[in-house]
């Protein structure tokens, strides 16, 4: 099941993206920051530097996702714009 999840390394849609890798699921994380690439790479899930805040960035991101995994089945926006 491909599942792309936007997150902090801290929340969560850290403990989702966890749970679905525990369960055998593909996974991209997108993050706005670089230390999310090493919580990604801990989890064997894919990784996609993303600012939710702009659309260009979220459309890279699930574009990347998408042809990483052929397809999203489950997407989980847990970021939170502070």
């Amino acid at each position: 099941m491909p599942l792309t999840s936007s997150m902090t390394r801290r929340t969560l849609g850290a403990a989702t993206a966890a749970h679905f890798r525990a369960r055998g699921a593909q996974v991209v994380i997108l993050d706005r920051e670089a230390a999310g690439e090493g919580y990604a790479e801990g989890l064997g899930a894919g990784f996609a530097r993303t600012d939710v805040t702009d659309e260009a960035s979220v459309a890279a991101a699930i574009a990347l996702a998408v042809d990483r995994m052929s397809g999203i089945d489950v997407c989980v926006n847990c970021a939170g714009i502070v």
